[in-house]
């Protein structure tokens, strides 16, 4: 399941459908230097990826997790929060260089991932996206 870097920062969970096995992708993050901003993406249409039952499988998998690290601290993910998110409510969305630095060795193909226990969050989970999933 390859995709643009901008647009799998821009991943939401309430455009998710695990259910459904449904991803729609409706926006981008653009970044110029320290400066991030959502866009439309390349296309300007929003498309819906069907998503594989092992994909689905590993995002059920991080999102718990997630949840609970937000709990943790009182916290909830934002309906709208980004599943690539470093905040614990998934709130804002990451920095391109920074999610590039992150899983350098996604896009390298060795299907490992940085843990999350290096960034602001404490789980230790690799995000689903990177470990086997497409």
């Amino acid at each position: 399941m390859a995709r643009r870097r901008g647009e799998l920062c821009a991943w939401r969970w309430d455009l998710l459908d695990l259910d459904q096995a449904v991803l729609v992708i409706r926006t981008s993050i653009a970044q110029e230097g320290a400066k991030t901003w959502e866009k439309p993406i390349k296309t300007h249409e929003p498309r819906s990826i069907v998503l594989r039952t092992s994909t689905v499988g590993l995002l059920r998998a991080y999102r718990r997790p997630c949840e609970n690290d937000a709990a943790s601290v009182g916290a909830a993910l934002a309906p709208d929060g980004r599943i690539s998110s470093h905040d614990l409510d998934h709130a804002a969305w990451p920095k391109l260089n920074t999610l590039s630095q992150r899983y350098a060795p996604c896009s390298a193909g060795t299907r490992t991932c940085t843990s999350r226990a290096t960034t602001r969050q404490p789980s230790s989970s690799p995000p689903a996206w990177c470990n086997g999933g497409n």
